[in-house]
Order: structure tokens, then C-alpha cells, then sequence
């Protein structure tokens, strides 16, 4: 815990502190706690949980949730409305998996224009390749007015984004920095991280098309 957080600029508690009735993590909180505001516009009762949510009619409410093994996913599987994805290389892109989640490219996102009114990813970003056209993606999916959830690795004392790789060398093991490797579901062998955010996020998004605002609730 002591490594990593020198190394990418993160809390011990944003990680390893855990819920003991759902098992979330502090980001799985921040999400959480972004979509309730976000789920509180499309209806007239007051929804202080997400367990809450799946008492009240949702079902013209659109949602995408980028993580099919967070606390947020299986407090929310079977909501009308909510759709949930994770991404395996090999298989065929907007492929339904056994476990009923999509299997989706951010990067060539199978769906139509203005198709949620929510997208969320949690952690996500800092794997992909080009983040800006996976954000350009999402941002083509999303209705009119829609909102994106997002956490990442996010250091505020940074103007620009520091790099930890060089993505055109990857495959030949060219890391700018020593190795940043996060936990995968999908590998024993971890996922490698590109970079880690500052200031420049919030204007590479606005350029995009979005209006940014960050959520330093705790």
C-alpha cells in the first residue's frame, strides 16, 4: 500500500477501505454517490442509497456502467435501465456475455448516438490507449443533458497528464516510468496503466464538448 501510493499519488483509503455491508471502495462510494444525485433529476422520491433506486420507476432512465465487478454492479443487476459491460479483446465487440453484461470497445463503443441519459467508468481510463477518442465515444452515446461518472488516478497539483507510457513501444516493453500494473479481473498479470491525471483532463473533456465539474466528497 506504502508503493503505491508514492507511486501514483493515491490515498491508502481511496483503495483499501472497504464497506463491510457491500465490500465497495471509497471510488465505488464516489460513484455511487454521483449517479443517486444524477438518478434524483428523473424522479419525484428521494433516494438516499442505490438499493433505494431499485424501488423507484427508473425504467425511462438509460444507464451504462462500465464495471461488471464493482459493489455499485451488483447492488444495481436486474434495474430496468441499467446495462453494465466489461471488455475481452477476443470476443466479438456489443457481444451479451453469459453474465449478462455487453462486451464493449470504448474505443468503437457499439451503440447509437444519444443512447443513455448515464455512463460511468471507474478507473477505467487510465488503461485505454486514447483516452480522448474512447471520451469522444462516450460522449457521442449520451442524450442530450446526459451526465458522465467517471473516476481515475487524478493528481491535482499536475497542469498536464503524466505519462507512464510510450503506447507506440508497448508491445516491446517501453515504459517512460517504472511499471504501472493495476489489478484486472480478466488477468492474473494485471493491466497496465498509461498515465496519471492532472489539470489537463478537465480541458481536454471541455474540448470534447462536455461541462466538467469534480467531486472531492469523501
Amino acid at each position: 500500500d506504502i508503493h503505491l501510493r508514492a507511486t501514483h499519488n493515491i490515498s491508502l483509503l481511496r483503495e483499501t477501505l472497504s464497506c463491510k455491508c457491500c465490500n465497495g471502495s471509497m471510488r465505488d462510494r464516489q460513484i455511487a454517490h454521483g449517479l443517486i444525485t444524477r438518478l434524483r433529476v428523473f424522479s419525484s422520491h428521494k433516494i438516499n442509497n442505490l438499493s433505494e433506486a431499485k424501488n423507484v420507476n427508473l425504467n425511462t432512465v438509460a444507464i451504462l456502467d462500465t464495471d461488471s465487478f464493482s459493489a455499485v454492479n451488483r447492488i444495481l443487476r436486474g434495474v430496468e435501465g441499467y446495462q453494465y459491460s466489461q471488455y475481452l479483446s477476443h470476443l466479438e465487440n456489443g457481444k451479451k456475455l453469459l453474465d449478462g453484461s455487453f462486451n464493449v470497445d470504448l474505443l468503437n463503443m457499439p451503440f447509437d448516438d444519444c443512447s443513455y441519459d448515464i455512463i460511468m467508468t471507474s478507473d477505467v481510463m487510465e488503461h485505454v490507449s486514447d483516452d480522448r477518442l474512447a471520451h469522444s465515444e462516450i460522449y457521442r452515446c449520451l442524450r442530450w443533458g446526459g451526465t458522465y461518472i467517471f473516476t481515475v488516478p487524478f493528481n491535482p497539483t499536475m497542469h498536464g497528464n503524466r505519462r507512464l507510457t510510450q503506447p507506440a513501444l508497448l508491445g516491446n516493453g517501453n515504459f517512460v516510468l517504472a511499471h504501472h500494473i493495476h489489478g484486472d479481473p480478466h488477468s492474473d498479470g494485471g493491466i497496465v496503466a498509461h498515465r496519471i491525471y492532472g489539470q489537463q483532463i478537465f480541458t481536454d473533456l471541455e474540448k470534447i464538448g462536455f461541462d466538467v465539474a469534480m467531486n472531492t466528497r469523501s
